[in-house]
């Protein structure tokens, strides 16, 4: 559901709040708001980066954990660039413990960050694994009534035992994943019924950039998430998120976004 008036307040205090900063690091040359569809000049050099301030705006007054996402690349371009282009991804989750986890190009592993009470950033853990288990965050659950590849999936877990852990916020149902070592986060798509609402450029790419570097898998259906090349700032797209047995998973059942009636047709082909 959309975000009320109250918490669309937040999240563009927070949108202005983090765009300043970058203006005033001196190393950004453009940045991009996950709600935006142009890219803003900055006063810096070196890099441009896509931000979501306040992912999981819609839950904040349910008092969920939300987070931010920032993606960094490069240059002063963000169309055309892809995954694997990153120099480094940020997620920043604000609950019980507000913590930072970032993740760079030519390092393996994340590393987070835990804020104490000072206002000092200390290194409170390192992730370098993440393993199947039996923690499930599946979202576009609506699509499963209609796409008999994701019912079979999620009736696969359950019945061998996986447990729901999903609270519609991204940051929290993705980073659960990374921090636990295992799990599974998924979001299909189908096109005109219910479509995918994750924006490649602020959510996916970035957070499967971490999950990877912690050791993990990701996907679109067809391949790693990392491979999606930016067409547009508000692109959308399926992904798969966890284990790489888990994703792998998911890439046999349910596949890339295409027709309902493709899906259907290759689903009963395959059960026969």
């Amino acid at each position: 559901s959309p975000p009320s008036p109250r918490c669309q307040a937040i999240d563009v205090l927070a949108n202005e709040i983090m765009v300043q900063s970058l203006r005033e690091s001196g190393v950004c040359e453009v940045v991009a708001g996950e709600d935006a569809n142009v890219q803003t000049p900055m006063d810096g050099e070196g890099y441009a980066i896509a931000l979501d301030a306040l992912d999981g705006a819609s839950i904040v007054d349910s008092n969920f954990a939300v987070g931010t996402i920032v993606g960094v690349w490069a240059g002063n371009e963000l169309i055309g660039v892809s995954g694997r282009d990153i120099q480094a991804s940020i997620v920043a989750m604000y609950g019980p413990r507000t913590v930072l986890s970032v993740a760079f190009s030519g390092l393996s592993d994340v590393f987070e960050f835990l804020l104490l009470d000072s206002g000092a950033w200390v290194s409170d853990n390192q992730f370098s694994g993440i393993m199947s288990g039996t923690i499930i965050a599946p979202g576009n659950l609506r699509a499963a009534g209609k796409h008999p590849g994701y019912s079979h999936l999620l009736d696969t877990w359950i019945d061998q035992g996986y447990r729901l852990r999903y609270t519609g916020g991204m940051v929290p149902d993705v980073y659960q994943i990374i921090a636990k070592g295992s799990g599974v986060f998924v979001y299909p798509s189908l096109p005109r019924l219910f479509p995918s609402k994750l924006r490649a450029l602020f959510e996916i790419l970035p957070l499967a950039f971490l999950v990877e570097k912690a050791g993990g898998a990701s996907s679109t259906g067809t391949g790693s998430a990392l491979d999606l090349v930016v067409e547009d700032l508000q692109m959308k797209s399926p992904v798969a998120l966890g284990s790489m047995s888990e994703v792998a998973l998911y890439d046999s059942l349910v596949g890339p976004e295409r027709p309902l009636d493709d899906i259907v047709k290759d689903f009963d082909t395959r059960t026969e």
